[in-house]
C-alpha cells in the first residue's frame, strides 16, 4: 500500500483536470503536457506553427498634424518563428465568441525556453494579436470582453472559417522590427479604430480593423487589416523620430503542430469541436476504473481491472510515443501505471522493469536545473523501486 500512497500523491493535477473536463466552460488544459512552455499551449484547441507577414503601405498623415510619414516605400516584415492558437473559447467570459485565436511571432534569436516551466512565459518579448485576454490563472475565471467580434462558420469535414472586427473600446497594439525604416529601434503603434480624429489617429479612419481566418486539422490562415499608426521608440519613454502611418495587413499561414494539438471535430452549427486527446484523459480512466475496483463486489471489480488495465496501456503509449522522457506528466502516467500493475494486476516484474526504464530514460535528459516537481517525481520512482525489490527479494 505504501507504493500505492506515493502514486497518489501526483493525483491530485488529474483530480483538478477531471474538474475542468467536466466543466463545458472552461478551457485551460489543467497541466503542462507539452514538455513547453505553458504560455504558448494552454488553452483547449489547435495549434499551427509558421510565418507570420506585416505589409504596410505608408501613407501621408493630415496636413494639419505634426507628423509627418517620412518612408514612402512600402513595407514588408516577416516572422518565421509564429504560432497560430485558435481554441476553445472561456466559457466565463461576458459576450464570448464561438472561438478564440492568439498569434503570437517573435525574432528568431530570442530564446523562447526558459530553464524551468515559467506559466507566462517570455511574454515581453513576444508580439502578440489575441481577440480577447487569455486566461492565464490556475482556474478558469472571467476576464474583460472580447477584443474582437468573430463570427465561425462550419464548413465540411473539420474545416471552419470565421471573421469580424475590432471593437470600438481598445486598440490593437503592434510591435515590430524593420530594417527598411530609417531606424534600428523597434517600431510601435496600433490599428487604430474610428471615427475620433485626433494625434493618435492622424489618417482620418473611417472603418474598423478586420479579420478573418480558415483552419482545419491540417492547415490554418489569417489576415488582419486595418490602418498602422506608430513610428520608432528609441528609448524608453523617448519620442519617436521616424513616424508611419498608413494600410496594413498582417498575415499567417501555418500547419498543425499535431503533438500539440487537440483534434478538431465536425460540428453541427458554427462552433468548433475539439476531442481533449492529450494523454491525460486516458489516465483519468485509469486512475477512475481503479478506484472503483478497490471498493466494489468481486465481479465488478474483475470488468473494472480489465478497464482500467485497457486505460492505462492506451495511457503510457500515448506518453512514450508522443511526449520527451522528463516530461512531467509522462512520468505521472508512468508512476500510476506501474502501481496498477504491481498492486492490482500481480505483474511485479512489468511494473519494475517499465518503472527502471523510465527512470533511467529521465536521468537520462534531465539536468540539475530541472523542474521541482520532475525530481519529487524521480524520487517516487526510486522510492517504489526500492520497496518492489525489497518485497521480491524477502
Amino acid at each position: 500500500m505504501l507504493s500505492l500512497y506515493l502514486a497518489l500523491l501526483f493525483l491530485f493535477p488529474a483530480a483538478i483536470a477531471q474538474e475542468w473536463l467536466s466543466d463545458p466552460q472552461a478551457n485551460l488544459r489543467p497541466i503542462n503536457i507539452t514538455g513547453l512552455p505553458y504560455y504558448f499551449y494552454r488553452w483547449t484547441g489547435s495549434y499551427y506553427n509558421g510565418s507570420t507577414t506585416i505589409h504596410i503601405e505608408p501613407k501621408e498623415f493630415e496636413e494639419d498634424t505634426d507628423k509627418d510619414t517620412r518612408i514612402t516605400q512600402p513595407i514588408e516584415v516577416t516572422y518565421e518563428n509564429s504560432i497560430l492558437a485558435i481554441v476553445k473559447s472561456n466559457g466565463y467570459v461576458k459576450d464570448q465568441n464561438e472561438l478564440t485565436f492568439s498569434l503570437r511571432y517573435w525574432d528568431k534569436n530570442l530564446n523562447i525556453t526558459p530553464i524551468f516551466d515559467d506559466a507566462d512565459g517570455p511574454i515581453n518579448s513576444i508580439r502578440n494579436i489575441d481577440s480577447v485576454d487569455m486566461n492565464r490563472y490556475y482556474k478558469p475565471s472571467g476576464t474583460s470582453p472580447p477584443y474582437w467580434q468573430l463570427d465561425s462558420t462550419h464548413g465540411s469535414g473539420t474545416s471552419y472559417s470565421f471573421s469580424g472586427q475590432r471593437n470600438s473600446t481598445v486598440l490593437q497594439s503592434i510591435r515590430f522590427n524593420c530594417s527598411q525604416c530609417l531606424s534600428s529601434a523597434e517600431f510601435r503603434g496600433s490599428i487604430v479604430n474610428p471615427p475620433r480624429r485626433s494625434a493618435e489617429n492622424p489618417l482620418n479612419v473611417t472603418s474598423f480593423p478586420f479579420v478573418s481566418g480558415q483552419f482545419n486539422n491540417r492547415s490554418a490562415s489569417i489576415r488582419i487589416s486595418g490602418t498602422f499608426v506608430g513610428g520608432d521608440r528609441p528609448s524608453a519613454n523617448g519620442p519617436s523620430d521616424v513616424h508611419l502611418g498608413g494600410p496594413i495587413t498582417i498575415s499567417f499561414l501555418g500547419e498543425l503542430d499535431e503533438l500539440r494539438s487537440d483534434l478538431l471535430l465536425p460540428s453541427r452549427n458554427g462552433t468548433p469541436i475539439w476531442n481533449k486527446t492529450l494523454g491525460y484523459t486516458k489516465q483519468l480512466k485509469g486512475d477512475y476504473n481503479r478506484y472503483i475496483a478497490e471498493c466494489t463486489t468481486e465481479d465488478k471489480c474483475t470488468v473494472r481491472t480489465e478497464m482500467a488495465s485497457s486505460a492505462y496501456g492506451d495511457a503510457v503509449k500515448f506518453a512514450q510515443d508522443r511526449l520527451d522522457a522528463g516530461n512531467s506528466c509522462r512520468m505521472s502516467i508512468i508512476v500510476n501505471a506501474a502501481v496498477f500493475y504491481h498492486d492490482f494486476m500481480n505483474m511485479q516484474t512489468h511494473a519494475i522493469e517499465l518503472t527502471e526504464s523510465e527512470l533511467r530514460k529521465a536521468e537520462e535528459t534531465l539536468s540539475d536545473s530541472s523542474d521541482e516537481d520532475v525530481k519529487a517525481i524521480m524520487g517516487i520512482f526510486r522510492a517504489n523501486l526500492q520497496l518492489w525489490k525489497d518485497d521480491r527479494d524477502h
